[in-house]
């Protein structure tokens, strides 16, 4: 038989290709969606399959499911790996608005990611109960903290944190795992950009692997693996919120 399927949207050279080799490794066969196109090593690699898309065309999302569930099936891991985030001026985020620039952050950052998970539900419903159905998003921790010069970015990932929250609870029911997952340092601080792509692929084959739902918010820091920082960043808010 065919092997299981991911779906990673937003599949670039740091996180998409660790998650690509760690679960190649693993049995699965790896569907890809970025705006490069397809490598060599990748065309001669019957269990990858790069789509080249933009997550900001609203018609990405359905096309990608349609063709890989009419060629390969139904991938029973979705990952939603896209970004585009907007830097602001911290002191004024608001002086430059532009609604452009806010509706294409909103449709890569929250239309496309809800998109995905629509399809990917009405995929896993489809589904042998036996099989194990993840959703998993990069996030960060900007759904808990404060920072003016990505007031976009920011809101996209509130609101995506959001849905993971209410898919948890609605889809429990019917073993369906969604997961919002937050590489932070030791500290409880941000990564910023230096996220681990290793890191990543390790904890995301592990979520997907295990048969129980873990923390729908998944913090976790490269080489210990899943840390609780609930307390820390609730202490951060209400300090940040009173102004001390």
């Amino acid at each position: 038989m065919a092997g299981p399927i991911i779906l990673i949207f937003g599949a670039g050279p740091n996180i998409g290709r660790s998650v690509t080799e760690l679960f190649i490794s693993k049995g699965y066969r790896v569907a890809l969606v970025s705006r490069r196109p397809q490598t060599s090593s990748e065309s001669e690699n019957a269990d990858v399959w790069r789509f080249q898309r933009d997550l900001s065309n609203p018609e990405t999302v359905p096309d990608v499911f349609k063709q890989l569930e009419a060629k390969w099936g139904i991938p029973n891991v979705v990952i939603y790996n896209g970004v585009s985030r907007t830097v602001l001026n911290g002191d004024d985020p608001l002086g430059s608005f532009s609604y452009d620039q806010l509706d294409h952050d909103l449709t890569v950052n929250v239309k496309s990611v809800v998109q995905a998970a629509h399809f990917a539900v009405e995929g896993f419903k489809k589904l042998p109960s036996s099989t194990k159905k993840t959703f998993i998003y990069t996030g960060n921790k900007l759904s808990v903290m404060s920072l003016p010069m990505v007031l976009y970015f920011g809101i996209c990932k509130s609101g995506i944190s959001h849905m993971i929250w209410d898919c948890n609870i609605a889809y429990r029911k019917d073993g369906f795992r969604f997961y919002f997952v937050d590489e932070r340092r030791e500290d409880g601080n941000p990564v910023m950009e230096h996220v681990s792509g290793t890191a990543a692929a390790e904890t995301y084959l592990k979520l997907a692997e295990n048969s129980e739902q873990q923390r729908w918010h998944y913090t976790f820091v490269h080489g210990k693996g899943y840390l609780d920082f609930e307390a820390q960043d609730l202490q951060n808010a209400l300090k940040n919120q009173v102004g001390i």
